[in-house]
């Protein structure tokens, strides 16, 4: 028997990078003016002095969160087929496309081979090859806009 989480833990050990408590704020790219104002009293008169007028383009914030939506399976036979649920979040400010990929832990017996992903291209949350999307193995899927979600299946063997 193969571990069928050995295949989770690789995918998710390569993608779990996250800011904890990030939100997407402000968009990427925009131009955000801002001046100073101080307000003092000088020899018994109250004064107002502003700054000069700053734009700032607001920087990328790359973030995101992986889940693993179905529950950790015993084990398969040899062979076997097994699909995986992974949902990916875009925490950051811009919008992102993600590449999955397979990383072997060091520690795994015998590895797990990643050997298809597919986007739930239906939203049903069900995977089905004849209507969820292919995606090549290390490919840049869909555009995740900020604080959307995206569902994929991973298909171990």
């Amino acid at each position: 028997m193969l571990k069928a989480s050995s295949l989770v833990f690789g995918l998710v050990l390569g993608a779990a990078v996250s800011a904890p408590g990030a939100a997407a704020m402000t968009p990427a790219g925009e131009l955000i003016e801002n001046s100073a104002t101080v307000r003092f009293a000088m020899d018994g008169l109250n004064r107002t002095v502003t700054s000069n007028t700053v734009t700032t383009r607001v920087a990328e914030l790359v973030s995101f969160e992986v889940s693993v939506a179905t529950p950790m399976l015993g084990g398969v036979q040899a062979g076997e087929h097994h699909t995986h649920t992974i949902d990916i979040t875009n925490t950051g400010n811009g919008e992102e496309c993600f590449a999955v990929s397979q990383a072997h832990g060091a520690d795994v017996r015998t590895p797990v081979e990643l050997v298809a992903l597919h986007i739930d291209s239906d939203g049903d949350g069900e995977f089905d090859a004849a209507r969820d999307e292919a995606v090549g193995i290390g490919a840049c899927g869909p555009q995740i806009a900020p604080g959307r979600r995206m569902r994929m299946f991973a298909i171990g063997r």
